[in-house]
């Protein structure tokens, strides 16, 4: 049998606590930091290819956060659907990244570093709207209050 409300919020820890909200706000920055990836890519294609390094050098920015995110999601002691999507974000990643070399052999394999932004993008949005809801608000607010 599952466990109950009040006993799964009883094994939430302060310390849990802190690391779902670090969880959330990293969650929250790649999803926005993709958006920030295509407003790159678009600087690129329509001002000066050179911006094609900033866009380069920030989506490897993100191998950081999705490491982070790793470790936090087994941290925070969320459940396993949300490890699995986790796993998922970071597997998609590593791949997202890998497109473009793969694509200098074969241009449709580069193609795919495109499409694949879009899947990245509904992924990281999934993990962040998701952890959402193991993060208890401040005491105080509103929120809290009812």
């Amino acid at each position: 049998m599952g466990m109950g409300t009040s006993q799964a919020a009883a094994e939430v820890t302060p310390s849990v606590r802190w690391i779902r909200r670090v969880f959330l706000l990293l969650a929250w920055y790649f999803f926005l930091a993709i958006i920030a990836q295509v407003f790159l890519a678009g600087l690129a294609i329509f001002g000066d290819p050179v911006r094609w390094n900033l866009h380069r050098e920030f989506g490897y920015t993100f191998f950081y956060i999705a490491i982070a995110l790793l470790v936090l999601v087994f941290l925070a002691r969320f459940p396993r659907s949300m490890w699995w999507l986790t796993i998922l974000l970071v597997g998609d990643y590593v791949v997202h990244s890998s497109l473009p070399f793969l694509g200098e052999d074969v241009p449709a394999v580069g193609a795919l570093h495109v499409a694949n932004a879009f899947v990245l993008f509904w992924i990281a949005g999934m993990v962040a709207l998701r952890s959402r809801a193991f993060v208890t608000p401040p005491l105080g607010t509103a929120s809290a209050a009812s």
